[in-house]
């Protein structure tokens, strides 16, 4: 079996095998950060440098998490002839509370992570059970490959009939290697999660009394063009500091030059700042990245601090259609409208097209011309889609603009349950 199964998949013992003590997870999940930051990985089974934000050394894998906005990515290392299990408390209030409680399993076969999915609904605190997850299966998407240890998996998790993955948002997680024979005896048996929270700055190894946030015009930058970034920091009396390096992170094709000065002077209110001017190539490739700040003090102590930004294509697409669609017998309309942003300083004129699977039809929103006059402006066209009968899944809505001689494309998922 390959792909994921999004219902009710417990392990059997191998034949033949030992029987194992039922997993049970009494240990607490140290991470080495609870705050994950927005980046963007590739996900193609290489543990690339600087792509992946470690998250644990824990449960007896090396684990990695991190988002965007309405996706969860995560990776792990993990031992020769163990699975993977990844525990999401998706409301981040406890493992036996609620049904936002959801397990993913991975075994590794045939050059492939085989995925199985289930979800425990404690929502009677007497009697938690597995359930099916009663998800789209397309929501997983993954990438394995082998190593000199065992395996690498990566993991991307779309938000359909999930709470939504956005900045803020707290949630537990625990990643742990398991025997392909060990099985879950009952669903009365606790786990204890690591609470994380999905956000943009992360600043690590602050000194008492130290505040910074980031200001951006825009947190979002064309390749070709610019943006300034500022550091504002609130640093306590006697600014332990000497210099503050600064480097972005992730796509050693994004072009910015590293920058290593003397720590900004400090006023008479405890406030400094430092100016990023950020260049992107032009051949840099798009996704969340991050600036790197170390604040590296006399005595060579260091404080990091991280933010994340976007490398776009000129156009994002933002599609508003219909929640909570189900299939139907027969055809079903569905109105909507996508708002095309322009990442750019620029003026932009094109043609925008959405591109519906076979069997559907488009009667608004094909071939339709757009313009984008001010910096950063919007422009909205209204769509009208008709589906074939007894559609459902994710429905792939392949969204295009021509901009000139480039075309920028984006396919949305349309959940139809």
């Amino acid at each position: 079996m390959t792909g994921l199964t999004a219902a009710i998949l417990l392990f059997s013992p191998t034949i033949g095998s030992a029987w194992r003590a039922p997993i049970q997870d009494p240990s607490d999940f140290e991470v080495a950060e609870p705050i994950r930051l927005a980046m963007t990985p590739r996900l193609d089974g290489e543990l690339s440098p600087e792509e992946w934000d470690r998250l644990s050394s824990s449960g007896g894998v090396q684990s990695y998490l991190q988002w965007e906005p309405g996706w969860l990515f995560a990776a792990a290392e993990i031992p020769a002839g163990q699975d993977l299990k990844v525990s999401l408390d998706l409301n981040g209030d406890g493992w036996l509370v609620g049904r936002d409680n959801i397990e993913v399993r991975v075994r590794y076969a045939d050059g492939t992570g085989q995925v199985q999915l289930r979800r425990l609904d404690a929502t009677d605190r007497n009697g938690p059970v597995w359930t099916e997850a009663k998800v789209i299966p397309e929501i997983i998407t993954t990438a394995a490959r082998s190593t000199a240890q065992g395996w690498f998996f990566e993991m991307k998790m779309l938000d359909a009939d999930l709470p939504k993955f956005e900045a803020g948002r707290k949630f537990g997680v625990r990643m742990d290697s398991v025997a392909p024979d060990e099985v879950e005896a009952t669903a009365f048996l606790p786990r204890r999660t690591a609470l994380c929270s999905l956000q943009w700055d992360r600043g690590s190894g602050m000194i008492e009394g130290f505040k910074w946030g980031a200001e951006y015009r825009a947190r979002s930058v064309v390749p070709g063009e610019s943006i300034p970034i500022r550091l504002n920091m609130t640093v306590p009396a006697g600014s332990p500091f000497g210099r503050i390096q600064l480097r972005t992170e992730g796509d050693p094709k994004i072009g910015s030059a590293n920058q290593d000065l003397p720590f900004p002077r400090v006023d008479s209110r405890q406030r400094a700042m430092v100016d990023y001017r950020l260049d992107v190539s032009t051949g840099a490739t798009t996704g969340y990245r991050t600036l790197l700040a170390t604040l590296v003090g006399e005595g060579g102590q260091t404080t990091t601090l991280r933010t994340s930004f976007l490398v776009s294509e000129p156009i994002r697409f933002d599609l508003t259609l219909p929640e909570n669609l189900t299939s139907q017998p027969g055809n079903q309309v569905i109105k909507g409208s996508v708002r095309l942003r322009s990442q750019t300083t620029k003026r932009v004129d094109g043609v925008f097209q959405i591109i519906a699977p076979d069997g559907w039809t488009v009667i608004r929103g094909s071939e339709q011309k757009f313009g984008i006059f001010h910096p950063r402006g919007t422009a909205r066209v209204g769509l009208e889609l008709v589906s074939p009968p007894g559609a459902r899944g994710l429905i792939p809505l392949k969204l295009r603009a021509t901009v000139g001689d480039k075309v920028i494309e984006e396919t949305a998922l349309l959940p139809i349950r």
